[in-house]
C-alpha cells in the first residue's frame, strides 16, 4: 500500500496520514487498517494518538491488549494495574512475550494472516512492535521480571482424586510384587 512504501523510504508521518485517512474512509475497518496505524503510532512516540485510535478502534484483540499494555508502561501506570492488563494480554495470546523478550526468535517468513490466540499472531505482533517496547525505557527489563515473578509464584496445585475415583480404583484387581 501507499502507506507501507512511504514507511519504507522515511516518509514516516506521511504513513500515518495515510492510514489515518483510509480509516476514515472505512470507519469498520474490515482491512484491519487500525492495527498497523496502532504499530506505527507507538514506534513514533506518539502516545496521545494512540491513545484516541484505542478510544475510537480499540478491541480487545492481542495487537490492543499488549499494545495497551506498553503505553501504560510508558505512562508510569501502577505496578498492579500493569500486572493485571499482562495477565489479560497472555490470557489472550501467550506466544507473543517469548517474541518480546527474544527467547524465541521470529521465523524467517512473517505470515500475511492469522487468527486469534495463535502463533502466528504473536509472530505479526512482535514483528510491527518489538522495536516500540525496546525503545520504551524499562519495558523489555519490567516485562522480564514480571514473567519471572509470575512463573515463581505461580503454583500447581497436587493432583488429588475425587472420593468417586478412589472408590473405583480399589475395586480394580490388585497384584502384589507387580512392577508397572
Amino acid at each position: 500500500s501507499q502507506a507501507d512504501c512511504q514507511w519504507e523510504i522515511g516518509l514516516r508521518q506521511d504513513s500515518v496520514s495515510s492510514l489515518k485517512q483510509m480509516l476514515t474512509l472505512n470507519p469498520t475497518d474490515h482491512q484491519g487498517v487500525r492495527y498497523l496505524l496502532g504499530a506505527r503510532l507507538l514506534e513514533l512516540d506518539q502516545n496521545e494518538a494512540f491513545d484516541e485510535l484505542l478510544e475510537g478502534h480499540g478491541d480487545k484483540s492481542t495487537f490492543f491488549l499488549y499494545s495497551k499494555l506498553l503505553r501504560e508502561i510508558r505512562r508510569g501506570t501502577d505496578e498492579a494495574s500493569l500486572r493485571a492488563l499482562l495477565a489479560a494480554a497472555q490470557k489472550k495470546n501467550s506466544f507473543v512475550v517469548p517474541f518480546l523478550l527474544e527467547s524465541e526468535l521470529l521465523p524467517g517468513e512473517i505470515p500475511e494472516t492469522s487468527t486469534s490466540g495463535s502463533y502466528d499472531e504473536a509472530v505479526l505482533y512482535a514483528a510491527d512492535l518489538a522495536h516500540a517496547w525496546k525503545q520504551t525505557p524499562g519495558a523489555m527489563t519490567w516485562l522480564r521480571e514480571s514473567v519471572a515473578e509470575s512463573a515463581r509464584t505461580e503454583r500447581k496445585k497436587p493432583i488429588a482424586f475425587s472420593p468417586q475415583v478412589k472408590k473405583r480404583l480399589k475395586k480394580l484387581p490388585q497384584v502384589s510384587g507387580g512392577h508397572w
